[in-house]
């Protein structure tokens, strides 16, 4: 079970998981919202995590490739 902060905080506890920012770049990508993709990588950055999304043609190549 993750601990329960009853200090105030300017973001809520899903903002620091890495997986929010995965989805959120995920959509960000699929949507063509560049502005919130450079958000999303920034922000898996400041936790650590350094993210180098495929372009669409190089996704798919994998695709195919698998």
């Amino acid at each position: 079970m993750l601990p329960v902060s009853t200090a105030a905080s300017p973001e809520t506890d899903y903002q620091r998981w890495p997986l929010y920012w995965f989805a959120r770049l995920e959509a960000a990508l699929e949507g063509g919202d560049l502005t919130q993709a450079a958000e999303a990588q920034l922000r898996l950055e400041q936790l650590g995590l350094r993210v180098e999304p495929l372009v669409p043609w190089e996704r798919a190549e994998a695709t195919h490739a698998s």
